[in-house]
């Protein structure tokens, strides 16, 4: 397999796990009460992407109940 080919089916398959809900490991909420929203994510995605969710997801920070943080 060639570096581009490989490139593209890693690229493709990161675009895949932004764009399904599936297997997240990560829920945000946003707002209060009724006027919330929740968010599933990658917390590996988010690790890699953000120095806050970096530090957020040690082990001084996070909290993780079950499989989820």
């Amino acid at each position: 397999m060639s570096l581009q080919t490989l490139s593209n089916t890693l690229l493709r398959d990161i675009s895949n796990l932004y764009d399904k809900a599936d297997n997240y490991d990560v829920k945000i909420q946003v707002g209060e009460d009724s006027n919330s929203e929740i968010f599933k994510a990658h917390s590996i995605i988010l690790i890699a992407r953000s120095n806050y969710f970096r530090t957020a997801f040690s082990n001084n920070w996070a909290k993780k109940e079950g499989d989820l943080y």
